[in-house]
C-alpha cells in the first residue's frame, strides 16, 4: 500500500510528507507484470571502464519490470544469451575498446538478431572496435557540440532540443502529436 504514494522525508523536522500518488503507475505495471510472455532484460555490459547507470534509473527499470543485469562479454558468455525482443545489451559510454575476440562475440550477438543500445560521451575516446561494430549497422561516434539554430525546435537554450518525432514506429507513435509532453534532450556542451 505505501507504494501507492509518493513520500519524501523532511530532515529537518523530521517527518514524511505525501508528495503524489502513484496507484496508477503500480497497477498497470502490476497488469503488465502478470501478462509478460517474458521478462525483458537490460544487459549492462561491463569489462570497458562503462559508466554504471544511476541507481535511481535503475530502480526505475525494476519498477517498469525490467530485470537488470551486469554483463562481461567474456566471464558471462553473450554467446549463451536467448535473443528475443526482450533482451538487449546495453554499452554505457566505455573508455576502453573491445578486444578483437569481444568484437566478435559482440558481432556474433548482433547478427544473430541481438539487440543493443550504445551511448556515448562527448569526451568518448577513440575505441576502433566499437566503432567497427557501430559501423555495420550505419552509425558513427562523433564528437562535437549540438546546437539548434532553428528558435522552434528548442527549449530556453540552443542546446536543449525539441527533436521532430516522426512517430512512424510504435515506440515514437505516441509521443508524436503529444503537446502536453514535449520531447527534449540536452546536447552535450
Amino acid at each position: 500500500v505505501t507504494k501507492m504514494y509518493q513520500v519524501e522525508t523532511d530532515y529537518e523536522y523530521l517527518l514524511q510528507n505525501v508528495t503524489g500518488f502513484s496507484a496508477e503507475n503500480e497497477v498497470t505495471n502490476a497488469i503488465l507484470y502478470v501478462t509478460l510472455d517474458e521478462v525483458p532484460t537490460l544487459y549492462e555490459l561491463d569489462g570497458h571502464n562503462e559508466s554504471k547507470l544511476n541507481k535511481d534509473f535503475v530502480e526505475y527499470l525494476q519498477y517498469a519490470n525490467y530485470q537488470v543485469e551486469s554483463m562481461n562479454i567474456i566471464i558471462d558468455k553473450i554467446e549463451e544469451i536467448e535473443v528475443t525482443k526482450h533482451t538487449v545489451v546495453l554499452v554505457n559510454n566505455p573508455t576502453k575498446d573491445l578486444d578483437e575476440n569481444e568484437y566478435q562475440i559482440l558481432l556474433d550477438y548482433m547478427e544473430g538478431g541481438g539487440r543493443m543500445i550504445f551511448m556515448a560521451a562527448s569526451d568518448t575516446p577513440e575505441l576502433p572496435n566499437f566503432d567497427r561494430l557501430l559501423e555495420r549497422y550505419g552509425l558513427s561516434i562523433q564528437s562535437g557540440t549540438m546546437y539548434e539554430r532553428d528558435m522552434n525546435q528548442y527549449y530556453q537554450y540552443c542546446n536543449v532540443l525539441r527533436p521532430i518525432i516522426s512517430g512512424e514506429n510504435e515506440t515514437s507513435a505516441y509521443l508524436k502529436d503529444d503537446t502536453n509532453n514535449p520531447v527534449i534532450m540536452l546536447a552535450p556542451a
